[in-house]
């Protein structure tokens, strides 16, 4: 949400962070959103599907298979927490699918197909383009659940 809400802020992106930080993970849902910030949608899709490369040599595949047996430890840990916490647990396909709602939705002149989505996904004012925020049923979709600072600073 954070990613499609505040593209920039201050002068950065979120594509400008990744070239300065260099993050590195073999996390796929990660990997999806990195691609998506740095290349855009269509382009992280293409790179879902290709096979990722991996040149570890004999030590470095032990020190891998560890880890990751570690990671999946931690990760029931986590899923047990997130359980009793009702935490939100983001699968690659949640991800993708509103990623494209997002994308779909900058690029929509259709009132009614805004509405749709604004309520079904959730989305925000900043998802929404700005040529469209004239109407009335779009601004009733979005008031629905907008928080009341949002709503305040939205008054003018």
């Amino acid at each position: 949400m954070a990613i499609t809400k505040y593209q920039n802020r201050e002068g950065y992106s979120h594509r400008d962070i990744l070239r300065l930080a260099h993050p590195s993970t073999k996390d796929p849902l990660l990997c999806f959103l990195f691609d998506y910030i740095t290349h855009g949608f269509e382009k992280a899709i293409e790179n879902l599907t290709k096979p990722k490369e991996t040149t570890n040599d004999n030590n470095n595949e032990n020190i891998t298979d560890d880890n990751q047996q570690k990671t999946h430890s931690n990760n029931e840990n986590n899923e047990e927490e997130g359980e009793e916490n009702n935490k939100k647990f983001v699968t690659i396909e949640q991800l993708k699918e509103f990623i494209e709602i997002v994308e779909k939705v900058k690029k929509s002149t259709n009132e009614d197909e805004l509405v749709t989505a604004i309520r079904q996904h959730n989305l925000v004012r900043e998802h929404v383009p700005t040529g469209m925020l004239n109407s009335v049923s779009i601004w009733s979709a979005l008031l629905e659940k907008m928080p009341l600072t949002a709503m305040i600073r939205n008054l003018g």
